[in-house]
Formats: C-alpha cells, structure tokens, sequence
C-alpha cells in the first residue's frame, strides 16, 4: 500500500526549508545586534578613556566632536546615524558635594538626553572631596533586519573613567574643564 516512496524527501525539504531559513536568519540577524552591543561598549569605554587621558586641564569641544567622529568611525559597518552620546565630566567638591562641572550631549549627529546630575556609578567614583570622573553615556539604535518582527532595538552602555591629577598644572583637584562646552 504505501510501497511507492518517490518524492518523500522533496516533501520533507518542503516542510524542513521554512523553518531552517527562519532559524538561520534569526542567527544572522542576533550575531549581527550582539556585534553592534560589543561595539557600542567599546565605543563608550573608549570614549571615556580618551577623553579622561586628556593630557592638560582644558578639553576644547572640537576635540569631544572628534571623540565622536572617532566612535562612529569604529562602528562605521553599521548606520550611525542614531549613535547618540552624552559627556560630563563630574567632581566631588569640597563645599558643593558631588556636582557636574560640563556637560557636551551634542557631539554626535543625534542628540543625547541631558544627564542632569551625576549618576550612581559616577558617584561611586568619587568617594573624597576634590576626586573627579568624567562619564559617557552612548545609545543606538539597531537597524534591524526585520524591524516588523524584532521592533525597534535601542542599545545603550555607559562608562565611567576616573581622572588623574595635574600637578604640573598647578591643579589641586585636577578638575578637567572644557571651553565651549
């Protein structure tokens, strides 16, 4: 009765072919959001170190907006047009506590939310009177594949980088300010 077999296996191809397409897209399109996460947390990190190294207590705002070219340059295989960054540089002063001294959210093509006060993490960071950090906060937006599947897919990482003192300087507190910010 069931002897005639021919065509079983395009039959099996038939019905196997849609689900192992959807599971390979979906590996592609997971590998593809965890590299720009990776990317986004470097770019941040980064971001904070570059800046935080400034050899000298002024930072000018053409150099945070080439902190900012450089990062979308490091995710250029992905759209950067919604890369978005906020820089503040913050300190625990001895009569104020701790404050935000500057603050640049402009730098990149897309605005970032001002931060406002220094957050947790920065505040963890500056435990003495006259300690300072500068802090970056990064956000993108993932151009996804399938935007009707998988939504919109917003990253976003921050990083803290505590500051070194200038005694050349004649800084006491080795506070970083920044001239037209």
């Amino acid at each position: 009765m069931f002897l005639d077999r021919k065509g079983i296996a395009a039959l099996e191809f038939a019905l196997l072919a849609p689900l192992l397409a959807a599971i390979s897209v979906g590996l592609v399109e997971t590998v593809l959001l965890v590299r720009a996460d990776m990317l986004l947390n470097f770019v941040t990190t980064e971001t904070a170190q570059i800046i935080g190294s400034k050899v000298g207590p002024v930072l000018h705002k053409s150099e945070i907006v080439d902190t900012c070219f450089g990062a979308r340059l490091t995710m250029r295989s992905y759209d950067t047009s919604s890369l978005s960054m906020a820089i503040m540089s913050a300190t625990n002063d001895v009569t104020k506590g701790q404050i935000k001294v500057w603050e640049v959210d402009n730098a990149c093509p897309t605005a970032y939310p001002a931060l406002g006060t220094p957050p947790q993490l920065a505040k963890d960071l500056m435990p003495k009177a006259g300690d300072n950090v500068i802090y970056v906060e990064a956000s993108y937006v993932y151009p996804a594949m399938f935007p009707q599947i998988t939504g919109t897919i917003t990253l976003s990482h921050n990083a803290p980088y505590q500051l070194i003192h200038f005694p050349s300087t004649g800084s006491s507190n080795g506070t970083l300010s920044c001239d037209n910010c």
